[in-house]
């Protein structure tokens, strides 16, 4: 995992994420449209009348203006990322982390402020972008290479060792 190209690695992301936007804005877009076009309550004559519709509207605009924050966040992240992306000895924002899970399984974790689940791809390499505030993020910043630590998820408890921080 090393030479990774943060930056790139960090636009994909931002990418990514900018897709996920423009999807969930197409799809407001549409779904106001079919608000304009519903039958109101006094005129219904089928399940979904005007008023569910726009409740349907209201958490896909929510949804929507989440996205639109956590590309902002990232976009700010990218335009400041001399600093925050140069090598390092801890998990922190920037960083790239190798952990193993169950002593077999490797995966690599890209800690970012936004774009949480984005999975990118690069030269061969599977990474999955975390936020501080996920459970994982939170285990992980701080911990340094060959740190091992327990994270409970759900009811299990995984024992997780940091093996490269990039």
């Amino acid at each position: 995992m090393k030479n990774l190209d943060k930056r790139a690695i960090l636009s994909k992301a931002i990418e990514s994420l900018n897709q996920r936007v423009k999807s969930l804005g197409e799809s407001l877009t549409g779904t106001n449209s079919a608000i304009n076009d519903a039958p109101g309550a006094m005129q219904s004559h089928s399940d979904t009348t005007r008023s569910q519709l726009t409740a349907v509207v209201d958490v896909a605009h929510k949804a929507f203006n989440n996205k639109v924050d956590e590309l902002n966040l990232l976009r700010r992240f990218d335009s400041d990322n001399s600093t925050k992306l140069g090598p390092m000895t801890e998990s922190r924002l920037g960083a790239i982390i190798v952990i193993q899970k169950k002593s077999t399984t490797n995966e690599n974790y890209f800690l970012l402020p936004g774009g949480s689940g984005i999975k990118i791809e690069y030269e061969g390499q599977k990474l999955i972008c975390i936020t501080p505030s996920s459970p994982l993020g939170m285990a992980l910043l701080g911990k340094k290479k060959n740190e091992s630590f327990s994270l409970q998820v759900g009811s299990s408890i995984q024992q997780v060792k940091v093996l490269d921080i990039l």
